[in-house]
């Protein structure tokens, strides 16, 4: 984990900051992580949607922000770029399971749910 990642996790905690995720592309696939980071209060959590790839079919992440419950929430659902099977782990980390898998469509495009609450970001 690089120190800039160390920085922002002490100034969140510092401050008491919740809500604190990031949404990044240009890796060429969609990802999700959640992780413990040290001098973080909660979860790092990092939404990757990158259109860019090798198979015909592009992977993309629609990303819906719900303020209006309780406990606001944003439902991450990426969108495999090729898949001929269902798949419970993310390809770059056989070890994060996806929560949510379903087949999207007739071509079999897989898609992954992911659901990160307010409470899951909030400083302990």
């Amino acid at each position: 984990m690089n120190r800039d990642i160390h920085s922002i996790g002490s100034v969140i905690s510092q401050h008491r900051i919740s809500g604190v995720l990031f949404n990044t592309g240009d890796i060429h696939r969609n990802q999700f992580t959640s992780q413990n980071v040290h001098r973080w209060p909660y979860p790092l959590v990092r939404i990757t949607s990158s259109g860019i790839a090798k198979a015909w079919r592009r992977p993309f992440a629609l990303i819906t922000i719900n303020t209006d419950l309780n406990n606001p929430e944003i439902l991450a659902e990426f969108y495999a770029a090729d898949s001929s099977a269902r798949s419970t782990t993310w390809s770059n980390n056989r070890n994060l399971q996806c929560r949510s898998v379903s087949i999207h469509d007739e071509a079999r495009q897989a898609k992954c749910t992911e659901r990160i609450r307010l409470s899951d970001l909030t400083p302990r």
